[in-house]
């Protein structure tokens, strides 16, 4: 893969990811776009799943009640059908934001609605929206780049800017030596990675993109969870790291927590906070959050010298288990570490 040649999309995407990203997809599948009506078509189904009925246009309106994108198919019956797709490369599904859409969609005929991120992970709410990645968006893309359509320098440019960001995410998550160089305060590598590969994540800014990528694959590694816990990523604060936290929500009533484990800067948490997040912290809510730090505590059989951190500004506090921020981040490796205590702390009764 050549890290060196980058195109001017990428360069435009580093001042606003997401919505480079988002508006590029409104250009293919839109009015507008080099290909034909039926190819887009090709490609709304490859991402879906299922064909769509015969198109003879379509067109793209991106932030449709604040849904990333909207894509309305004109069919040759006269009907008219759309596809969404909420689309998450940097940023994290927000509580809510799901159903909200789901709510604005039902009063249209939805062929699909699709929940597009870097590596595919499940949507945590809405009913009936689909997975997809981008290496999934760069496989229908392939699929009809032999369309006499798709010949456009623009569309060319498109697919591999996806090509390499797919292969960056894959050394990243496969090859330790170049997740350990998207991580800060990196210890000097014995075999670094080629340096176009350093520069074209320096250049584009794509550290906590990739970081992010490593903690999704991570979450992923863990395979099916009990009832009531999950996976999520994030990108927090505009300084922090990313990070993955494998958690539950526990309590009843106005006195609900998460509990869980976090992994942030190679770092392993043991975590608590009341759930929502509240705007003022209440004595209750610090003593509720006290009570299941003990809990944790005895759970996973802390030293009784390990301390938890002082309570956050919106009541979150944590153990620190592991601190592994000078070591490669090999994948295998942390899976089996946070999956012992992940099977620790599901086995608590909460």
């Amino acid at each position: 893969m050549n890290f060196e040649s980058l195109c001017a999309l990428e360069y435009m995407a580093v001042a606003d990811r997401e919505n480079v990203q988002t508006g590029l997809l409104a250009w293919l599948l839109g009015v507008h776009s080099p290909l034909s009506a039926p190819v887009r078509a090709e490609i709304l189904g490859r991402l879906t799943g299922h064909n769509l009925p015969p198109v003879i246009s379509t067109t793209a309106t991106t932030e449709d009640g604040n849904i990333d994108l909207v894509v309305t198919c004109h069919h040759e019956d006269g009907s008219r059908g759309c596809v969404a797709i909420e689309n998450k490369l940097k940023s994290e599904e927000s509580p809510g934001q799901l159903s909200s859409y789901d709510l604005r969609l039902a009063t249209r005929h939805v062929h699909a609605k699709i929940f597009l991120s870097l590596l595919g992970e499940r949507p945590h709410g809405g009913t009936g929206w689909i997975s997809a990645s981008y290496a999934d968006l760069a496989e229908a893309l392939d699929a009809v780049s032999q369309e006499k359509s798709a010949c456009d320098p623009y569309l060319w440019d498109a697919r591999e800017m996806l090509h390499r960001l797919i292969k960056a995410v894959s050394l990243v998550t496969t090859d330790p030596e170049y997740a350990r160089h998207v991580f800060p305060n990196s210890p000097k590598q014995p075999s670094p990675p080629e340096a176009s590969f350093r520069k074209y994540v320096g250049t584009l800014r794509l550290r906590r993109v990739l970081q992010r990528a490593w903690c999704a694959h991570l979450g992923r590694s863990l395979g099916s969870l009990a009832p009531g816990w999950s996976t999520k990523t994030g990108t927090g604060a505009r300084s922090a790291a990313a990070h993955l936290h494998v958690a539950r929500v526990v309590g009843s009533g106005t006195d609900t927590f998460r509990v869980g484990l976090a992994v942030e800067n190679l770092a392993l948490k043991a975590f608590c906070h009341p759930s929502p997040y509240p705007k003022q912290v209440s004595a209750s809510q610090k003593e509720g959050v006290a009570a299941r730090l003990v809990q944790i505590h005895e759970v996973l059989h802390l030293d009784a010298k390990v301390t938890p951190s002082a309570s956050r500004k919106r009541g979150f506090r944590s153990y620190t288990l592991v601190d592994k921020s000078t070591e490669l981040p090999d994948i295998n490796m942390w899976t089996a570490l946070l999956d012992d205590y992940y099977r620790q702390m599901e086995s608590a009764s909460w």
